[in-house]
């Protein structure tokens, strides 16, 4: 007996899969999912094992897997030989780069914090925060790399000049 296998349009794999039809589409251009084509209207069906694998990779995206990560993973699904280690490691390879990704939001927020508590927020035109922005660094770390005192003209590096509120100047490492 011959099952019928139930197909619908882009729209509807779209709605079902709780994606945008451009995001299925260009899954279906890139080979992520494979619909087929009708014959005499020349569109996509899709069936329900590809709106199950557009919810796979829904899912994937969201967790910050990358369209390549999302290959891998969906041929690791779909491979019912495959072994867990295989997943467990390209699922810790992504914690490793959220925490990376974590430790550099950390430091930018600290830059930033910096750069607000230095600025006066008055009406002087005077504000460390544009002068940050204007400043062209190589590398910057978001951190005071030391602390100590010295003439301007003896500092070697790139430094950002700020007052605080007291009115003593400081001279905020920038260089790498």
């Amino acid at each position: 007996m011959d099952f019928l296998v139930k197909k619908m349009n882009i729209g509807k794999a779209a709605k079902l899969s709780n994606l945008t039809i451009k995001t299925v589409r260009y899954y279906a251009n890139i080979g992520l999912v494979k619909p087929e084509q009708n014959i005499s209207s020349g569109y996509r069906e899709y069936t329900d094992e590809e709106v199950a694998k557009l919810k796979f990779i829904g899912k994937a995206r969201k967790f910050d897997f990358s369209i390549d990560e999302c290959k891998e993973l969906l041929s690791l699904y779909e491979d019912k030989n495959r072994t867990s280690k295989e997943v467990k490691k390209i699922t810790i390879e992504k914690i490793s780069q959220i925490d990376s990704k974590l430790n550099d939001l950390k430091d930018l927020r600290n830059e930033l914090s910096f750069l607000a508590s230095n600025c006066h927020g008055d009406d002087k035109p005077n504000c460390p925060i544009l002068d940050a922005l204007s400043k062209k660094w190589k590398k910057f770390d978001g951190f005071v790399h030391s602390i100590g005192f010295a003439p301007a003209d003896q500092l070697e590096g790139d430094f950002l000049e700020v007052t605080n509120r007291e009115g003593f100047k400081i001279a905020h490492d920038i260089s790498s």
